[in-house]
């Protein structure tokens, strides 16, 4: 199916890690299926968005920062702070997708 960090590196231990991977991987699935509608997987998004503490997020980040990296360079994305705010995204339908793999 879809690779996630779990595919390659140890999982953090931590349950907001956790639901970091799951949201990474909903979010590869939506990039997926509407790749001209494609969100970049940043900070922001999991600590507005998602209500992840800014901690988890920073140490989510760290441990998979070139996970992170190398899958934006394979989407295309050439900014991740822009990228979300292109045309054409729209973040409601995102996270009611996300929603619903969760």
């Amino acid at each position: 199916m879809y690779s996630t960090p779990a595919d390659s590196i140890p999982a953090p231990l931590g349950s907001a890690q956790q639901r970091a991977m799951r949201i990474f991987a909903a979010l590869k699935q939506w990039n997926h299926q509407y790749p001209n509608r494609s969100f970049a997987f940043t900070k922001r998004l999991l600590e507005r968005e998602w209500r992840i503490h800014p901690d988890a997020v920073k140490q989510f980040f760290t441990v998979y920062q070139d996970h992170i990296r190398h899958y934006h360079d394979s989407i295309g994305v050439v900014n991740s702070r822009t990228h979300n705010c292109q045309k054409g995204r729209n973040l409601h339908e995102l996270k009611a997708f996300i929603r619903h793999k969760l």
